[in-house]
């Protein structure tokens, strides 16, 4: 049985002139006293020379990074 979590799909906006489609989906892990999550993207470049989701992905580490930064001090 696999396991998911809740997913997401870019239904309109700036993600789409780059991708077909760009979707992700999270997982949370029970670990110790916590979790671990894990984050996956999925996509499909609008044309075989478009860029990869770097960007995209750089922006969800920072943004991770800042929400754990904000339960670790609450």
């Amino acid at each position: 049985m696999k396991k998911t979590g809740p997913s997401r799909s870019v239904l309109d906006g700036e993600v789409l002139k780059d991708y077909k489609s760009y979707k992700f989906t999270t997982q949370a892990i029970p670990k110790g006293e916590g979790c671990l999550v894990k984050w996956t993207a999925e996509y499909e470049k609008a044309s075989e020379d478009g860029p990869d989701p770097r960007d995209y992905l750089e922006l969800t580490v920072n943004v991770i990074k800042d929400i754990e930064s904000h339960l670790l001090n609450a």
